[in-house]
């Protein structure tokens, strides 16, 4: 008999093989629960380790709003046009339809991130959209 209630363990779930042609420069991300078997109908929940040099590019998602919490590292998140600092117990909530991105300003420290697709089972259904670099004018945090 399944389990009604599973819980999940983060080593027992692979990376995702995200290329850097859609936009993952990088980075690992585990999709820890989705519609495609743990348990969630319409939020997906991952973690996103960015060791140094990562960046994940502009993107949008066109069915979902995200939100993610910065566990640890120092970091630079863009909105729009507009980029904030961040660091660990940052936040950061992007509506559906806007362009963001993310990037580690460390050049030794990962950032580790966790966050949340709203009203998306999976990476699919958030209607990812790669939309491109981020250029030197899309810096807008310098620090």
């Amino acid at each position: 008999m399944a389990e009604k209630y599973p819980a999940y363990q983060l080593d027992d779930i692979a990376p995702e093989p995200v290329t850097e042609e859609e936009g993952w420069r990088k980075m690992d991300i585990r999709f820890v629960i989705t519609n495609k078997g743990q348990g969630s109908k319409n939020c997906t929940m991952f973690r996103a380790l960015f060791p140094p040099g990562a960046r994940h590019m502009k993107h949008s998602h066109s069915n979902s709003d995200e939100l993610f919490f910065m566990i640890r590292g120092h970091g630079a998140s863009g909105a729009g046009d507009q980029e904030y600092e961040m660091k660990g117990g940052s936040s950061h909530f992007i509506p559906k339809g806007v362009t963001h991105w993310l990037r580690n300003l460390s050049d030794t420290e990962p950032i580790e991130v966790v966050g949340v697709y709203l009203d998306a089972g999976n990476l699919e259904e958030s209607g990812y959209v790669f939309e491109g670099e981020v250029t030197e004018e899309d810096m807008t945090f310098k620090g």
